[in-house]
């Protein structure tokens, strides 16, 4: 009897040692998993006009018919030989509506990129997302284009050229070379709130 007690004791034993490490498998694959869900490390370029591939439109951008577009290339290190393009036109003037437009084109030899396009605004000191895309790309060129329409309160102020509502309009792309870690980041702001 003693004999039986002494091997229920072990393979109770060993069933414990096993659980314990199946329960520190588990722990280590989900926090695996956590982290390919969550977002990857980001390369950010500073926000500023001096950097290649970084640029910030003036405040003025949003006052008058300047609103109506605004156009930046830039050419990055990490995608050698490539041209970009991106533009924006707030109110879309040519179209006739009260919409918005962003569209980028990217050329140069035998391009394999996964770009992310998006547009947010701040109105009221909240960030808002108004779209975004994205693409993966193998080619010599590729275009773009994000299109929708302004909010009703803001469209209503844009319409009437009163720009102090809205604070900010963020234009990002987000390149990533394939084969890269880490996507670089271009930024295009315009700060209406700075705007004297």
């Amino acid at each position: 009897m003693l004999d039986i007690q002494r091997e229920a004791d072990a393979m109770q034993m060993v069933w414990l040692q096993e659980h314990s490490a199946l329960d520190a498998f588990a722990k280590e694959v989900q926090r695996d998993l956590e982290q390919l869900r969550g977002p990857r490390g980001l390369s950010w370029r500073p926000f500023a006009p001096e950097r290649r591939g970084s640029w910030r439109a003036c405040p003025k951008i949003m006052t008058g018919p300047s609103l109506t577009r605004s156009f930046h290339s830039f050419q990055l290190p990490e995608v050698p030989g490539a041209d970009f393009s991106l533009s924006f036109s707030g109110l879309a003037a040519e179209q006739r509506d009260e919409g918005w437009r962003l569209s980028l084109t990217a050329r140069g030899p035998v391009l394999q990129l996964a770009i992310a396009l998006s547009l947010c605004y701040e109105i009221q000191g909240k960030r808002r997302p108004l779209a975004g895309r994205l693409v993966e790309s193998r080619g010599v060129e590729l275009e773009m284009e994000l299109r929708g329409e302004w909010p009703s309160p803001l469209r209503q102020a844009l319409a009437a050229n009163d720009t102090a509502m809205l604070q900010s309009v963020t234009c990002r792309v987000e390149i990533l070379p394939f084969g890269r870690r880490c996507p670089t980041q271009v930024r295009d702001g315009v700060d209406s709130a700075k705007s004297k």
